[in-house]
């Protein structure tokens, strides 16, 4: 069985993210429930004491995430693991032992502590897990039901296997794709159906109910959530790739904007 990981602060919005996640995959998969946690100034004589505490701590907020979930959604399988680790360091570290299909966390807290916390997390998740991730907004529907995905493309050297967490969701849950591409101004052209023809992308979407658009703008993130709205889309998805879309522009406030504020889940697969 697959596995979905959810990691967790055990703040409202980690909760609804973990809503969101088995609400859209259902019980086909397996949750698994991540705490991490690390001391960050300490001595050699009350390290170990600490690190009892705060590992005691963390598996009683797990058991009462799990819970709390199991109340709710009583049909799914869930288990809870707790590390004395930076988050990402864990993640990178489960990936190499776990069938990852997907990480799937909240992003934008209630409070600025918490947008600045989660942000920064979610920020370095992006950039260095390999397992494609989902981020979810605080204030977006855990219960709406997905049909449309929005896929931006930078359409350069796109390969099948960039895209198979995507295409294999759409298929299975009979999702349409919308496949977008952001023309900017005085840089080379990649145009859609140029695309089209050279990648053959629609051998990408066998299957898979798709169309072609593309947008004029030298400011991509905007483009991109703007174009999701307008067009009702229930996920944005992108590749990231070294000085790619997201990567290269990640430095970006507005690309942050793409990431953390938009209203839409971000679905960012690795390239």
């Amino acid at each position: 069985m697959k596995t979905i990981l959810l990691p967790t602060d055990f703040s409202k919005n980690a909760f609804k993210a973990a809503e969101y996640a088995i609400n859209a995959f259902g019980s086909e998969y397996e949750y698994l429930i991540l705490n991490t946690y690390k001391v960050p100034y300490h001595n050699a004589g009350t390290l170990v004491s600490i690190k009892d505490i705060l590992k005691k701590e963390a598996d009683q907020s797990l058991d009462k995430f799990k819970e709390d979930l199991l109340d709710k959604y009583p049909n799914i399988k869930v288990r809870t693991k707790s590390e004395y680790n930076l988050l990402v360091d864990e993640i990178i570290r489960l990936q190499e032992e776990e069938e990852i299909a997907f990480v799937i966390m909240g992003t934008q807290g209630e409070n600025q502590v918490e947008k600045k916390f989660l942000g920064s997390n979610t920020t370095k998740v992006l950039r260095k897990v390999i397992s494609p991730t989902i981020v979810v907004p605080y204030d977006y529907p855990t219960n709406k039901e997905l049909k449309q995905i929005v896929f931006a493309a930078d359409l350069k050297d796109l390969e099948q296997e960039d895209l198979k967490s995507l295409t294999d969701f759409a298929q299975e849950k009979n999702l349409k794709v919308k496949i977008l591409n952001v023309l900017k101004e005085n840089e080379p052209v990649v145009s859609m159906q140029g695309a089209v023809n050279g990648l053959k992308l629609n051998d990408f979407f066998v299957g898979i109910e798709h169309d072609f658009y593309e947008a004029n703008s030298n400011n991509v993130a905007t483009a991109i959530t703007e174009f999701a709205e307008n067009q009702t889309v229930d996920l944005i998805a992108t590749v990231k790739r070294k000085y790619g879309l997201l990567e290269g522009l990640f430095h970006s406030s507005v690309t942050k904007d793409l990431a953390l504020h938009s209203q839409i889940p971000l679905l960012v697969m690795p390239g």
